[in-house]
C-alpha cells in the first residue's frame, strides 16, 4: 500500500526541514519511523535493515562520476530512540546512531559474505534479522531528466514464494516532486487496517517534524 505527500509538503521536507533541524532527509525519515514503532510496540530501539546506494563520497581515491547506477549495500542497524517520545529527542538519538555507522555500512556485506575468517561470517549470519526494512531511493524528477518512470504497472518485483526479509518493509521515493512511501507486509501476519494506521501515523509524525522545523 502507498501513502503520499503533495508537492508543497514534499518541498518543505526536502528543502527546509533538514536545514532547520540539522539533519539529512534519511535521518528525518528514520526518526519518523522510530516514533511510529515506539507508539506501536513501546520499544526504545529501532531494529532496521538499511539500503545504501554507493553514490556518496566514501573514499577520497575513488571517483564514480563516470559510472551509472547504484552500488547497493544492505546492512542492519539497531538505532537507539532514547527515553523521551519527543520527536526532536528521537531525531537526535537516531541521527547520532546513523552517523556512527562506519562508512555508511559498506563494510558489513564484505564481512558477512567475503571475510576470510569463518567465525566472523558465522557470527554475523547468526544475528537476528531486522523486523523492519527501510530504503529511501531519492528523487526522480522527469522534467529534469531525459528518462522517466513508466506509468504502467510492470509486474510484482518479487515472487510471492520468496521468503520475506522483514516483517514490514518501507520504500520511499520522490517522483515529479511528490514524496511517496510503499509499505510492504504479509497479509498472513497483519491486517490491512493495522498497516494503514501505521502508514498514516508515519505521515502525521513526518509533518509534525516539518511543523517543529518551522517554529524553530
Amino acid at each position: 500500500m502507498w501513502v503520499s505527500l503533495d508537492r508543497e509538503q514534499t518541498r518543505r521536507i526536502l528543502r527546509e526541514t533538514p536545514l532547520a533541524l540539522g539533519s539529512r532527509i534519511d535521518e528525518l525519515l528514520l526518526a519518523t519511523l522510530g516514533s511510529v514503532v515506539r507508539e506501536w510496540c513501546g520499544t526504545q530501539t529501532l531494529h532496521v535493515e538499511l539500503d545504501g546506494h554507493g553514490r556518496e563520497d566514501l573514499f577520497e581515491d575513488v571517483d564514480v562520476s563516470r559510472t551509472v547506477g547504484w552500488f547497493t549495500s544492505v546492512f542492519p542497524a539497531c538505532l537507539d530512540l532514547g527515553l523521551s517520545s519527543d520527536p526532536i529527542d528521537v531525531l537526535t538519538h537516531v541521527r547520532e546512531g546513523v552517523r556512527a555507522i562506519p562508512q555508511k555500512g559498506v563494510g558489513y556485506g564484505m564481512l558477512r559474505h567475503a571475510s576470510e575468517r569463518p567465525e566472523v561470517q558465522k557470527t554475523l549470519a547468526a544475528l537476528p534479522a531486522p523486523e523492519f526494512g527501510f530504503n529511501y531511493l531519492g528523487e526522480f524528477n522527469h522534467a529534469e531528466s531525459a528518462f522517466g518512470v513508466a506509468p504502467e504497472f510492470i509486474a510484482p518485483i518479487r515472487s510471492p514464494r520468496t521468503p520475506r526479509r522483514h516483517l514490514v518493509g518501507i520504500v520511499g521515493v520522490v517522483v515529479n516532486r511528490e514524496m511517496h512511501f510503499e509499505w510492504n507486509y504479509s497479509e498472513r501476519l497483519y491486517r490491512r487496517d493495522t498497516i494503514v494506521a501505521l502508514a498514516d501515523r508515519f505521515i502525521e509524525h513526518l509533518l509534525g517534524l516539518v511543523g517543529r522545523a518551522s517554529s524553530s
